[in-house]
């Protein structure tokens, strides 16, 4: 079975880490949730958002890639 890749858009989001759950927040209300174990990539496709260092750490131990993509819509 394959697993996600997670896309992130829209600026202002916040990402942080829920309970073995990567959880995407808009203003006071979570919007979204993705088990860790579930997720193959990140893909941060709009610069204004906002991340936990538990949510990258547990990425990063779990070798899971986040992409960064530029304002050429290039990944960097």
């Amino acid at each position: 079975m394959s697993g996600r890749i997670v896309e992130i858009t829209t600026p202002g989001r916040r990402i942080h880490l829920d309970r073995g759950f990567l959880a995407v927040r808009e203003d006071d209300q979570t919007i979204g949730r993705v088990p860790l174990d579930d997720i193959d990539a990140v893909i941060a496709a709009t610069p204004g958002l906002y991340w936990s260092g538990n949510i990258l750490a547990a990425l990063a131990e779990r070798c899971v890639p986040v992409v960064l993509i530029g304002k050429n819509f290039a990944p960097i």
